[in-house]
């Protein structure tokens, strides 16, 4: 078994991203890569959010910051210098959800910083959380990445940060900064080089545990006109802001698996266009449940107690 590790020292989010999908696209069988990287002042949305719901994005634009769209669903995260990001890619069955997870939970841990999972996609430290996760798949290729607040500034998160009122009533929280902790907060040795250090020296000893083979990646390995392209879609405000559509009834509901912003444009009570913006971290359900709302009538009941009828029932009131 091979295990690669690549830690990017550019702050450039469009490269990073770049970067990432290229060895996404690159993995081989019987491969685990680690991949650790940062960005400075910039915003992340999940694959399927509405960038202008999520954050204040003209005011961000105009401080100087940069908007950058997942390949994965989940929310909006903000990220500066002080958030290490890190990303787990391999073949099934070499993928490991759990082992992941050990992994970097292990790598705090060395720090004397007790954690625990929490919820779809959190960790969190005696209650607060300072990382979270994010999937995506294409094939048999699996991808699993997070954060990992250091010392991310977190007036900069409120700032920026605009989470429908409804999430933050659920959850029973003043605003998006008031459940967060960085690292650095409950360890002063935490810092975002020797969290990278600890995070390498777990994926080695994982590597020597697997009685594998260990190869640490360089920007030359990449082929850098591919690279280019990645990063000409990630930069363009086609894939940031995405597609909306004209619509005359809109539901905005919240289910176990995220928010739903659901606007249809409709004639004579049929959906004729759809769209719907979520935190969901299921990328392809969300597409799956646009297509099965496409041409039903806001009227019509479905069978069950699923989350088309509710939408349904949502967009007739």
């Amino acid at each position: 078994m091979r295990f690669r590790l690549f830690c990017s020292t550019s702050l450039d989010v469009y490269l990073n991203q770049s970067y990432e999908k290229e060895l996404f696209d690159t993995a081989d069988e019987g491969e685990l890569t680690l991949y650790l990287w940062r960005n400075d002042h910039t915003i992340v949305i999940g694959r399927h959010q509405d960038a202008k719901s999520e954050c204040r994005l003209s005011l961000f634009e105009e401080e100087g910051g940069k908007l950058a769209r997942r390949i994965s669903g989940g929310g909006a995260v903000y990220h500066d210098k002080g958030n290490l990001n890190f990303t787990f890619i391999a073949k099934e069955p070499v993928y490991d959800l759990k082992q992941n997870q050990e992994l970097i939970m292990g790598a705090v841990r060395s720090f004397n910083i007790e954690c625990e999972l929490s919820g779809r996609n959190d960790i969190l430290s005696d209650g607060r959380k300072f990382s979270g996760n994010a999937f995506y798949k294409e094939g048999n290729t699996r991808l699993h990445h997070g954060t990992l607040l250091i010392c991310t500034d977190p007036e900069k998160i409120s700032r920026y940060l605009t989470p429908p009122l409804m999430k933050l009533k659920k959850r029973g929280i003043a605003s998006v900064g008031s459940r967060v902790v960085n690292l650095s907060e409950l360890n002063g040795a935490v810092t975002a080089a020797s969290m990278q250090k600890a995070l390498t020296e777990a994926f080695k000893c994982l590597c020597k545990d697997k009685g594998g083979e260990f190869y640490e990646m360089k920007q030359s390995d990449f082929d850098a006109a591919e690279i280019e392209k990645k990063r000409a879609n990630f930069y363009s405000r086609e894939y940031l802001l995405g597609e909306d559509i004209s619509f005359d009834k809109r539901a905005e509901l919240l289910f176990d698996s995220g928010l739903f912003d659901v606007r249809a444009k409709t004639e004579g009570g049929i959906i004729k266009e759809v769209k719907i913006f979520s935190d969901c971290l299921d990328i392809d359900y969300i597409k799956s449940l646009e297509n099965y709302l496409l041409g039903k009538s806001v009227y019509s009941k479905t069978d069950g107690e699923g989350d088309a009828s509710k939408i349904l029932e949502a967009l007739n009131g």
